[in-house]
């Protein structure tokens, strides 16, 4: 399976714990999430599932082909098997496709479907134990091995713990340009924003 460099997957970690710092609630109850504790347990989620995955996020910065010849399709699937960081397990597929020719140009989409059993992950603030569905795809088109359209990497899932349940709906979209914003819901709470 092709792998994209690790610290291209820390782009939406780093806009979820980014977003982190904002709105935070310290009088909820122990047994339910504030928001900034929903947004940490989602940048962790998010972390674990990239690293099973192998990480199929790019940057803007420029991407090697794959050895593959011009015009040729690679649509690439795995199933995904994985340790959560800090205790469980992560089962799912992976999907990669790719029309990109020897030049690095042309198209590149994917999606990881996963289901994570007891994973353990920390909000910030203590550690809890989650399960949960969730969905990723993202898709991008490139020039010469760097974006000529916006990557955009959705997240869609539902994750539960002892204390609730917490719904997952956002959007990081990385432009040409390399700008980044991250836009949608975490657990009921407005994440829109640019990312630096």
């Amino acid at each position: 399976m092709r792998r994209f460099p690790n610290a291209a997957y820390g782009l939406a970690a780093t806009a979820l714990l980014m977003a982190t710092a904002c709105s935070g609630d310290s009088t909820s109850p122990k047994n339910s999430l504030s928001p900034a504790e929903a947004r940490a347990v989602a940048s962790a989620l998010f972390s674990d599932i990239a690293r099973a995955v192998g990480s199929p996020t790019p940057s803007s910065a420029s991407i090697a082909p794959a050895n593959q010849s011009a015009g040729v399709p690679t649509t690439v699937s795995a199933t995904v098997n994985g340790n959560c960081s800090g205790g469980g397990t992560i089962h799912g597929t992976f999907g990669f496709n790719s029309d990109v020719n020897t030049a690095g140009t042309g198209t590149l989409s994917g999606s990881v479907t996963v289901a994570a059993s007891q994973c353990v992950v920390s909000t910030g603030q203590r550690a809890i134990t989650t399960d949960g569905s969730y969905t990723y795809t993202f898709s991008a088109s490139l020039v010469n091995n760097a974006l000529s359209s916006n990557f955009v990497w959705k997240a869609g899932g539902t994750f539960t713990w002892t204390g609730g349940s917490c719904t997952l709906d956002y959007t990081v979209t990385v432009t040409p340009q390399g700008s980044k914003s991250l836009s949608g819901t975490i657990c009921g709470v407005d994440v829109t924003g640019t990312i630096t």
